[in-house]
């Protein structure tokens, strides 16, 4: 099971539990939705919180 952490890892924005717009990578890396689609350029998420 992937673990989803309280924080994106790259803006440091709160990413409160069962948030939509926490994603994960297959690092588990946690990003949110904003660094996702911005500047990470759309990074391969393999998992949305709260889906």
């Amino acid at each position: 099971m992937l673990k989803i952490k309280s924080h994106c890892e790259r803006c440091n924005a709160h990413l409160p539990n069962k948030s939509k717009d926490a994603m994960i990578c297959s690092f588990e890396c946690t990003f949110c939705k904003n660094c996702v689609e911005g500047d990470l350029n759309q990074v391969d998420v393999l998992h949305q919180s709260g889906q």
